[in-house]
């Protein structure tokens, strides 16, 4: 996309490595950060002063700090003369999308960076056990820096909260929104309720979904909606919730060691999410969006993941246990049967074994990527 738009938008949370991916394919553009203050004041105050030294664009990050910039950015773009190139950072999307929306629709790409997929870690860092991946997420300082998750995620949902968080005017209660933040990873995995959700945290159920877009739009939780085609009135109506990263979740479940998922509750929940935030990292880093659903029916009959593929099917049934079961099949054949249009069938699971078992694909998580079509 570069060279076919005047400008590139990279979005995507906190410590997901959009500033050295920046800096490492663009080393000629000059880089200002608007986490500064003196140069956010200075952007607020006089725009068109503090872009007046980029003639051939810069990488500017964590752009969302003055929205207004976009306008000017536009004027400079549209500019008859102008043949460079300004690279944007957002670590949220909170006010990111109105403004690329109002100031910049047509001339810029828009990318999403997520935390590392799991084979785009060094051989070195990869994990023998599904426990371990789930106990420290993907996040690349993690790894590169060989910091514990606990401090890790301790610092970031710190970190997250102050900047992020407590800007935003629906939220007056900091300690009660990461209380909030701690339900939801109780419930990813699985149906969400938000009436239960905001009893539970005590809030009313508008603001639980305020609150719940501010985790989404800050790339910290997605909501997977269900199937819907007008096959059956049995079908669920509400979407499932999912962390984009597992280890943040659970470390908000209070799990301080890999040991200590063992014999979790919600080991099946977390190894499912594991599963399932890799497929959409991987989709949403080769810029692919929405064509996901899940299929559940009244009588509980699921079917975790299902993603069109040229008008068609693939079918994921996530499963933490080490052993195949025939059972495990059942729900996608009965999709296959009553709805048709399959592609593939998929059931990933947590042992080691790769093989084709009937018109179905056994897949170890560990060889998920290098088993999947993503189109």
């Amino acid at each position: 996309m570069v060279g076919k738009y005047p400008v590139v938008t990279i979005t995507g949370p906190r410590q997901s490595g959009k500033t050295v991916l920046c800096q490492h394919l663009f080393p000629d553009l000059p880089y200002r950060n608007l986490e500064d203050v003196e140069l956010r004041a200075l952007a607020t105050e006089d725009p068109k002063s503090f872009l007046s030294e980029f003639k051939n664009g810069a990488i500017i990050d964590e752009v969302q700090y003055v929205p207004e910039l976009l306008s000017s950015i536009q004027v400079l773009v549209d500019r008859p003369d102008f043949d460079g190139l300004f690279v944007l950072t957002g670590s949220q999307n909170l006010l990111l999308s109105a403004s690329i929306t109002q100031s910049l629709a047509g001339r810029t790409a828009l990318f999403a960076l997520l935390p590392f997929c799991m084979n785009e870690l060094p051989v070195e860092n990869r994990c023998t056990q599904a426990e371990e991946y789930i106990f420290k997420g993907f996040y690349p300082r993690i790894y590169d820096a060989q910091i514990d998750p606990n401090r890790f995620y301790s610092d970031y949902i710190t970190t997250y909260l102050e900047r992020d968080v407590r800007s935003q005017r629906s939220v007056e209660d900091i300690l009660l929104f990461r209380k909030f933040m701690g339900l939801c990873a109780g419930r990813t995995g699985s149906i969400l309720n938000m009436d239960a959700l905001a009893s539970e945290t005590g809030v009313s159920s508008r603001t639980a979904r305020i609150w719940l877009e501010i985790l989404e739009l800050s790339y910290i939780v997605y909501r997977l909606p269900p199937f819907h085609r007008n096959i059956s009135k049995r079908l669920v109506k509400r979407p499932k919730l999912y962390f984009y990263d597992v280890g943040l979740a659970s470390h908000l479940l209070d799990i301080r060691q890999s040991d200590h998922l063992k014999n979790h509750p919600l080991f099946g929940a977390l190894f499912e999410t594991l599963v399932s935030s890799e497929i959409m990292k991987q989709r949403a880093h080769l810029g692919q969006s929405g064509g996901a659903y899940f299929y559940r029916d009244n009588h509980g009959k699921e079917v975790d993941l299902l993603l069109n593929r040229s008008g068609r099917w693939d079918l994921f049934e996530i499963k933490s246990a080490q052993t195949y079961q025939k059972e495990f099949t059942r729900t996608m054949k009965l999709f296959e049967k009553n709805v048709g249009d399959v592609n593939e069938m998929h059931l990933i699971y947590g042992g080691d074994q790769t093989q084709s078992v009937g018109n179905v694909q056994l897949m170890s998580y560990q060889t998920l990527h290098s088993g999947l079509r993503v189109e």
